[in-house]
C-alpha cells in the first residue's frame, strides 16, 4: 500500500516541477526582460500580418496592441483574416499587451480614447483609413 502511494506522490511532484519549469519559460527569444520579449513579439506580429491581401473589406481586421495607463490600446495593427492565423496573432497580441501592462504599470499617460480605425480593401490590400477630423464651425 505504501509503494503505490509513494509512486503517486512522485508523479504529482513531477507534474508540479514540470509546471513550475514551464511557467518560468519566456517568450520565444529567451529574454527575461519584458521589453526584450515585447520587441520579439512585435517582430513576430509584424511578420504574421505582413500579407494584407484582400478581395473585400470583410477580410480586413485589426488587433489592439499596447495598453494605455487609463485603459484602451496604444495602437491597432491591420491584418487580413484570410492570410493570418488569427488565434496565433491574438495570443501574441494578448501576451504583448500583458507585458506592456507590466512595463507601463507606474507610468502616466494621456487618457485619450483610441478607437479602432475604419478599414478598407483598397487595390486588394487591407488599409486603415485616415481618421476624419471634425471641421470647425465658421
Amino acid at each position: 500500500m505504501i509503494l503505490p502511494m509513494r509512486r503517486i506522490l512522485i508523479e504529482i511532484l513531477m507534474i508540479l516541477v514540470s509546471g513550475a519549469v514551464w511557467s518560468c519559460t519566456t517568450v520565444a527569444g529567451g529574454s527575461d526582460d519584458p521589453k526584450g520579449q515585447m520587441k520579439t513579439l512585435m517582430t513576430e506580429i509584424v511578420a504574421l500580418t505582413r500579407n494584407k491581401s484582400c478581395k473585400q473589406v470583410a477580410e480586413c481586421r485589426t488587433a489592439a496592441l499596447g495598453v494605455k495607463s487609463c485603459g484602451g490600446p496604444k495602437r491597432y495593427i491591420v491584418y487580413s483574416a484570410t492570410y493570418v492565423n488569427e488565434t496565433d496573432l491574438l495570443v501574441r497580441a494578448s501576451t504583448y499587451n500583458n507585458l506592456d501592462r507590466q512595463v507601463s504599470q507606474d507610468s502616466v499617460g494621456t487618457c485619450e480614447i483610441l478607437l479602432p480605425p475604419q478599414l478598407a480593401c483598397q487595390r486588394t490590400v487591407c488599409v486603415a483609413l485616415p481618421a476624419q477630423r471634425s471641421q470647425k464651425p465658421q
